[in-house]
């Protein structure tokens, strides 16, 4: 079977981030595949935006840049990358068998795509760009510039673990759960040795700029317990495999509260 990935990239009030990450999305060699934004509600000028960097980069589009899609909510709402994540995800599941998660703020080599998308396979591996744990140690970053909840997976394996768990409400652990169910699934984790192998770093910003216009603004980073607290509620789960709450992966959910539209295609 051809892969066919999907770069999802979600969004919410982060146009600074968007500019500066952009010309990294469009420019994956080696592999087809499409992008697709999932606008939460923005009220930067996101999509107005967005068809201007289009305008205006179009020339410079990678060859294997075959669309670019659009999510947009049909309510007014606050962030949660749960939910945004699911629908990203639902969509990408519709046009391709492979989804690459991408923050908004992380800038990707030209061969992330095709490097991490080719190790995937459907019910055997994912990638993520973690220290995965072991049974002496917890999971933890490779470097601190390496965005930790990148992940790339077959549309497939992620249907059956029915995406993000969408009763999360604290600080992390959500990109831990979905991992941990991939491997409960059955799957083998596949992760970069150092920063040069992930094809990948994060523009650097403050926690305040992280939980604007959220669910959840008054969250407080946990300190070492509460990471700790964090990670034994995601590990005591040894059966559980599907989320359990997934509206925004709910088909007759999603098309209620979000449309989809293409803005670009070569």
């Amino acid at each position: 079977m051809k892969l066919m990935p999907t770069i999802i990239v979600t969004v919410k009030n982060r146009l600074d981030h968007f500019l500066k990450s952009f010309s990294f999305n469009i420019s994956q060699v080696g592999i087809d595949y499409r992008l697709l934004y999932v606008d939460y509600d923005s009220e930067d000028d996101f999509v107005n935006r967005l068809h201007e960097e289009i305008d205006y980069r179009k020339d410079i589009f990678s060859p294997n840049l075959k669309q670019i899609r659009l999510v947009k909510l049909n309510k007014r709402e606050k962030y949660d990358i749960r939910r945004a994540k699911n629908l990203g995800a639902f969509y990408a599941s519709e046009y391709s068998n492979v989804i690459a998660i991408n923050d908004a703020d992380t800038l990707l080599g030209m061969n992330y795509l095709k490097k991490w998308s080719e190790l995937t396979q459907p019910g055997k591996t994912f990638v993520t760009n973690r220290i995965q744990e072991s049974r002496a140690a917890y999971p933890k970053r490779i470097n601190p510039i390496v965005n930790y909840g990148n992940i790339v997976v077959s549309v497939s394996d992620f249907k059956k673990i029915e995406g993000y768990d969408e009763t999360s409400t604290g600080w992390g652990g959500d990109d831990d759960d979905v991992f941990h169910r991939l491997k409960l699934l059955g799957l083998r984790e596949i992760n970069p040795y150092t920063i040069e192998d992930t094809s990948q770093y994060s523009i650097m910003h403050s926690d305040e700029l992280r939980f604007k216009d959220t669910l959840f603004p008054d969250m407080i980073k946990p300190d070492s317990l509460g990471v700790q607290n964090t990670q034994n509620n995601v590990y005591k789960n040894m059966e559980r495999i599907k989320s359990k709450k997934a509206n925004y992966f709910n088909p007759e959910y999603v098309k209620k509260v979000s449309t989809e539209e293409l803005v670009y295609e070569q």
